[in-house]
């Protein structure tokens, strides 16, 4: 348990492992849900559910959730409109178009096609319930 709390600590100052600091703290919430600090575990465990969904872990997010559903919590649903709702990708397309980008740029910048620029640029507009470019940037 000792080493899975400096694992943490030291991943908690790794601005750019946010994926392995959600790996960490769903061991560590894991580990706890065997002992009597079942809350902790609950928080940790949803700790690393919100990790998971912040850089698209999906595999830190499932395994988080049914952790947290064998602990008998019962989770926040993730948003499904607003800022909140969009996926880490979505997240960067918003934030280049917002910044002026044109899609084909976006695509460059991202290394995807064009055409998952604009599928995911339709999931934005649908999920911030804006209809164009103009309205992402003056909503941002």
């Amino acid at each position: 348990m000792t080493l899975l709390r400096q694992a943490v600590t030291v991943l908690e100052e790794a601005p750019s492992a946010t994926l392995e600091l959600g790996h960490a703290v769903a061991d560590l919430g894991t580990a706890l849900a065997g002992t009597d600090q079942r809350e902790e575990a609950r928080e940790m465990l949803r700790r690393a559910l919100d990790l998971g969904q912040r850089c698209g872990g999906t595999a830190l997010g499932d395994h988080a959730l049914a952790a947290l559903l064998k602990l008998g919590a019962r989770p926040r649903r993730r948003a499904q409109t607003g800022w909140d709702a969009l996926t880490p990708a979505e997240s960067r397309v918003a934030e280049l178009a917002v910044e002026g980008k044109k899609n084909r740029e976006i695509a460059g910048i991202l290394y995807v096609s064009l055409r998952t620029v604009e599928l995911h640029l339709t999931s934005i507009y649908r999920k911030l319930s804006v209809s164009n470019r103009a309205e992402l940037i003056r909503g941002s």
